[in-house]
């Protein structure tokens, strides 16, 4: 009979869980084994060695009937481990712990050779345009592995729903995704954590297409320890320089844009990119929706499509600017319409800038699935808006666009592939800030553009299009 012995000062990292997780491994493989679960020396995580311990339960060695087999040291003390390594020899628990972490990868190794065919796990996580700007790297994917079952890792909107959307509403019914798994965004616990790990094994993936970016070290560690103990040997695209965006080389000013990243980071690097892979594939019954929506709307004829909502307040332009540029365009086009897409959130505000117009408005913020927008957009003249999800939805679907950026980003990022002429970008010394909320500079890189440009370049556009 073996004891493993779990020592935690209820510490809740992945650490925690790959060691408990590698405790209850071998108690499954030993049917004999027995695992004593005990606190560390203080009742709570980082107590104060002077301070009496709350709660105190640690067995002592003499106390148990066996020798224990292994030895597991869960949380910390004052930033150190949690131990009883004076029972125990430090060969022996280093030697125990190899040995259990050798049995576990080879677990992990087995049962993924046996799934060689049956799953392809793709992390991607984000909301609207951050799915729409991955559809070439999930084509490409698809196209690898025409028969197997993709699973997609995402996570739930960040914000709750408000704005965001989960990625599910732009992939649903394409064939580009078989299964999705979701984790809630920004509420994390070792029970959910696990939940997680246990749906990803469940679907007994031999292969991982990391398609994030932007992980500093820690965070590659902890993805690295995530998906080893979901059962995945293999992972592509996480590594450093396929999470970064390259600088300009020769002639261009324009970043590495987000797309290309992603293909590159699965391994695609130098394909030609055409507009149809980024196509939303739209059914029948969706643009159907669209003309039903914009009829009863009483938009009848030519209209442009805006929309003014933002993830971030440091990409919003303004309520002050989106109405003078609304007023002289329309005053220019009086023949045209204009609707409004968006989340519910941004019903009131665009109702107020919509006032603005002379002619024909409909605000259909909130009345429609992001696909049935894609598809109100598609028979739209042009779409004006910022660097947003409807924005990447306009791209998408092959409307011309003017996008108004902050600087947030560097240059060409994010900018929409094969319509970079139409995005107005003021680039300013404190470009690439990433600033959710600008107060320093006040925004002045997207405060900064005129609403005359936008109008100019709005009136030249529908001027091609009749």
């Amino acid at each position: 009979m073996t004891q493993p012995v779990h020592e935690s000062s209820l510490g809740s990292t992945i650490q925690d869980v790959a060691n408990w997780r590698l405790a209850s491994s071998l108690a499954t493989k030993e049917p004999d084994t027995k695992l004593v679960a005990s606190l560390g020396c203080h009742g709570r995580l980082g107590a104060p060695r002077d301070r009496p311990a709350m709660v105190h339960s640690r067995p002592q060695m003499s106390q148990l009937s066996d020798r224990p087999k292994a030895y597991f040291s869960i949380g910390t003390c004052d930033g150190e481990p949690c131990n009883i390594g004076h029972a125990m020899q430090r060969q022996e628990i280093f030697r125990a712990r190899w040995d259990l972490w050798r049995s576990f990868l080879s677990m992990s190794t087995d049962r993924s050779q046996k799934s060689s065919e049956e799953a392809i796990l793709v992390f991607r996580i984000g909301s609207l345009g951050d799915t729409v700007v991955a559809l070439p790297a999930f084509r490409k994917i698809r196209r690898w592995f025409p028969k197997s079952r993709i699973v997609l890792l995402t996570n739930s909107p960040v914000d709750g729903g408000r704005k965001a959307v989960s990625s599910t509403h732009v992939l649903a019914g394409m064939g580009l995704v078989d299964h999705w798994i979701e984790y809630p965004h920004g509420s994390f616990s070792v029970r959910r954590l696990l939940d997680v790990i246990e749906q990803i094994r469940e679907q007994k993936p031999r292969i991982c297409y990391f398609l994030a970016a932007k992980r500093n070290r820690a965070q590659w560690i902890r993805d690295q320890v995530f998906f080893r103990l979901a059962g995945i040997r293999k992972i592509v695209g996480l590594r450093a320089d396929a999470m970064r965006h390259r600088a300009p080389s020769g002639a261009s000013v324009l970043w590495e844009s987000e797309t290309e990243r992603i293909l590159r980071a699965i391994g695609a690097e130098g394909c030609e990119l055409h507009a149809d892979d980024l196509s939303l594939e739209l059914t029948d019954e969706e643009r159907e929706i669209a003309r039903l929506v914009l009829a009863s709307s009483s938009i009848n004829g030519r209209f442009v499509a805006m929309s003014l909502g933002s993830k971030f307040p440091a990409k919003d332009w303004g309520d002050v600017r989106w109405k003078q540029c609304l007023e002289e365009l329309g005053s220019q086009v009086p023949k045209y319409s204009l609707v409004a897409i968006g989340s519910r959130v941004e019903w009131d505000r665009s109702s107020q800038v919509l006032r603005s117009w002379p002619g024909t408005t409909a605000n259909l913020c909130g009345e429609l699935t992001p696909r049935q927008s894609a598809a109100i957009i598609e028979r739209a003249q042009l779409f004006i808006g910022h660097d947003s999800g409807p924005m990447h939805l306009a791209n998408a679907v092959g409307t011309p666009l003017i996008a108004v950026f902050s600087a947030r980003e560097m240059p060409g990022i994010w900018f929409p592939f094969g319509q970079t002429q139409n995005v107005i970008y003021r680039d300013v010394a404190c470009r690439g800030c990433r600033l959710e909320i600008c107060v320093l500079q006040k925004q002045k890189c997207i405060t900064d553009i005129a609403p005359a440009e936008v109008v100019e370049k709005a009136a030249k556009l529908l001027a091609s299009t009749r």
